[in-house]
């Protein structure tokens, strides 16, 4: 990476950190966001630390509400209605995640869902990316609810 490079990141560094973002996360959006900037470096006319920076507060804009997003769920999904000790309290959201897609056995229905639910894509870049069609990506996250609706109890994904 080049000189400016390293600054650019270091300043886009900064400012997740200020946002108060761990490392991990900040690594997470600095890598998205060059993401971001890279798909969209045909709309840029002339170097500018302004639009990295207008990436950048949409990427931590998208990061915030997919973290809300995985809080509401997850508080739906596996929240302890037994007060007692559990040794599974230390397991991480993510790993939580993965056990109640675990409930699936269609691995278009847990794609589907954790796209819809925990990335928010809308059903059309579903239905781009999986290579099904918009209703076919409806379906499958509408399946996946009631199947985890019938093996959780009351889930709802708001």
């Amino acid at each position: 990476m080049s000189a400016c490079g390293d600054r650019q990141r270091k300043k886009l560094a900064s400012y997740f950190y200020r946002k108060g973002c761990s490392r991990e996360e900040v690594e997470d959006c600095l890598q998205e966001t060059a993401l971001r900037a890279w798909r969209s470096f045909h709309t840029l006319r002339e170097e500018s630390v302004a639009w990295f920076f207008a990436i950048a507060a949409r990427e931590f804009s998208e990061f915030v509400r997919k973290k809300n997003r995985e809080r509401e769920i997850l508080k739906h999904l596996v929240e302890d209605k037994d007060p007692k000790p559990n040794p599974e309290r230390g397991i991480t959201s993510r790993d939580r995640i993965s056990l109640v897609m675990e409930c699936l056995d269609d691995p278009k229905d847990r794609l589907c869902l954790y796209m819809h639910d925990i990335d928010s894509f809308k059903f059309e870049e579903i239905a781009e990316l999986v290579g099904i069609s918009v209703s076919n990506a409806h379906y499958h996250v509408e399946r996946a609810r009631r199947i985890l609706r019938e093996k959780l109890g009351d889930w709802e994904p708001e």
